[in-house]
């Protein structure tokens, strides 16, 4: 079996990502958004209201050094 292009591990409702390969761009979408202030939420194609953010791994890094990057409210 190949070794994946992304990892994802839920826990306690918490998503890490992990991408493995460059030029990989992964959206992640937390619509567990009790408690989450308005301003930080995005508006999906249905209309319903989550947390987005993208994951991308455009050159050779670590993984410990990738980072999660938070996306504007526009979609």
């Amino acid at each position: 079996m190949n070794p994946p292009d992304v990892n994802v591990t839920v826990e306690g409702g918490v998503a890490d990502v992990q991408v493995n390969k460059p030029g990989v761009t992964v959206e992640v979408r937390d619509y567990d958004v009790d408690g989450v202030d308005d301003d930080q939420l995005w508006t999906d194609e249905n209309g319903d209201r989550c947390v987005r953010y993208l994951v991308t791994h455009d050159v050779e890094t670590p993984s410990d050094q990738q980072k999660a990057v938070e996306q504007s409210n526009t979609p």
